[in-house]
């Protein structure tokens, strides 16, 4: 191996060592977007107004009706 070729492989390895801890970043960094999002999502979850409460009943309610109709 001449000392140019081997010094061309050295610099593809440390290439593939840096694409190797930018892929992980990149990873670290989708994980966190999705907690972040989770947690978005269970606040707005939790927050639900009497009105929401008795519209949802109501489309409950009718659901339930028309599987009875559906059945007989």
């Amino acid at each position: 191996m001449t000392v140019e070729s081997s010094h061309l492989c050295r610099r593809r390895e440390k290439n593939v060592e840096l694409s190797r801890h930018a892929r992980d970043e990149e990873e670290e960094k989708k994980k966190e977007k999705m907690k972040m999002k989770m947690k978005k999502k269970k606040k707005k979850k939790k927050k639900m107004t009497d009105e929401k409460k008795r519209k949802k009943k109501m489309t409950d309610e009718k659901k339930r009706k028309r599987k009875k109709m559906r059945s007989r």
